[in-house]
């Protein structure tokens, strides 16, 4: 009877180790092809982000060239008509300043063509005093 249970307990410990056996190769296959899935899946998800990165980029470019575009056109048009306005208001305060120039002028002369034509007669008169 001994001799049956030694038989017996090495075909439990050889069915248990086969099934171990087996079971391990099992858990490596299946462990070996999810990992294989994973490393696919992974690769197509950075291959896809990278694609979607690149696009963003791009698009972020050119609207940004755009914009700067947009602000420079917009930044020549206010600076020229600055200068147009400047000039402008240059323009008048010159021509202001010359018209007061010229009144300034012409109340001088007004207040010195007493003095210029009295000169004038005293010159004349000693010149026809010579004659």
């Amino acid at each position: 009877m001994k001799s049956n249970i030694k038989l017996f307990t090495t075909i439990l410990t050889t069915i248990k180790n086969t099934f171990t056996t087996v079971w391990n190769a099992i858990k490596t296959a299946v462990t070996n092809v999810v990992n294989a899935i994973k490393t696919v899946i992974t690769t197509v998800w950075n291959a896809v982000k990278e694609v979607i990165l690149t696009v963003m980029n791009a698009i972020k470019n050119t609207i940004s060239n755009i914009w700067n575009g947009i602000k420079n056109t917009i930044t020549s048009i206010v600076n020229g008509i600055k200068t147009i306005v400047g000039n402008i208001f240059n323009n008048i305060l010159s021509g202001i300043k010359n018209y007061r120039r010229g009144i300034a002028s012409a109340i001088k002369m007004v207040f010195k063509l007493p003095l210029t034509l009295s000169k004038d007669c005293v010159s004349h008169s000693v010149q026809w005093g010579r004659i």
